[in-house]
């Protein structure tokens, strides 16, 4: 799970059987799941497979819609209706990625009995996003997925919580066990509405707070500091010494205009 491309700064993960370690076990493979389903699956079209080139036409079109949402609507609906089989082809392909980016991460923490049951339900989670999400597309409306910690005064998160012995969300200010708790890392992102003007949140989002990461926090440093290489400060202590920090974007969709940044709290 450390290893994955979607997580530049992950939650700590204790390599132990603890409550705490597999809580953020769990929490860090929703935040896989959902960053791969965003980078694979709620493309705007899928004329493309190139990554590269998807994101320029993604990015395109979100910049189109903060500045003529008729237009990028227009160009967004000329563009979904080209080569409609092909297109279908490639929705298939991607949800094959995200099925095997996830499976990746969790090949040596489950039994091979196991990742076929596990690789199947991966798969119908994708296939649940990608028939939602064709809807998104033809909408007139333009909708993006974030995943930027930013916290408005008026749109709160929502947290996952693991109270029940399973994870479920609820809305922050009942999950906050203080004043001083604050997000720390996004989970499930934000879905933005995008009309002519900066981006505007229109689902709460998942997030895990401070309190919540503590107790996996304080074992990675205890660990830490009982290795025989505790006094070297290598690039994975600094990793770790970083992650309570707020985290605006793992790489994974990185298209909010930089204005809305100024507009929030």
């Amino acid at each position: 799970m450390k290893e994955s491309d979607y997580l530049d700064r992950g939650i700590p993960l204790p390599r132990s059987n603890s409550r705490a370690a597999k809580q953020m076990r769990i929490a860090t493979l929703l935040a896989i799941l959902a960053r791969s389903i965003t980078q694979h699956v709620f493309q705007p079209t899928y004329l493309l497979e190139d990554k590269e080139d998807r994101d320029e036409i993604r990015l395109l079109l979100v910049n189109l819609a903060v500045k003529d949402s008729k237009k990028e609507s227009f160009c967004r609906s000329l563009l979904l209706s080209i080569f409609p089989e092909e297109q279908a082809k490639n929705a298939r392909k991607a949800i094959d990625r995200v099925v095997r980016d996830v499976a990746w991460c969790v090949q040596d923490l489950a039994l091979d009995t196991d990742m076929e049951q596990f690789r199947s339900g991966v798969e119908t989670v994708a296939q649940k996003a990608h028939e939602t999400w064709k809807l998104v597309q033809n909408t007139r409306e333009k909708f993006e997925p974030y995943f930027h910690l930013i916290n408005y005064d008026d749109f709160e998160w929502n947290v996952l919580s693991f109270s029940s012995g399973r994870a479920i969300t609820v809305p922050e200010n009942a999950a906050s066990a203080s004043k001083d708790d604050e997000p720390v890392f996004v989970i499930l992102p934000r879905i933005y509405a995008v009309a002519d003007s900066e981006p505007e949140p229109v689902t709460p989002g998942v997030v895990v707070m401070r309190s919540q990461s503590t107790a996996a926090m304080e074992e990675v440093e205890s660990n830490i500091s009982s290795s025989p290489t505790a006094g070297r400060a290598g690039p994975r202590s600094r990793e770790i010494r970083s992650r309570t920090k707020s985290i605006s974007t793992n790489g994974t969709n990185g298209f909010l205009p930089r204005t809305n940044q100024s507009a929030v709290h």
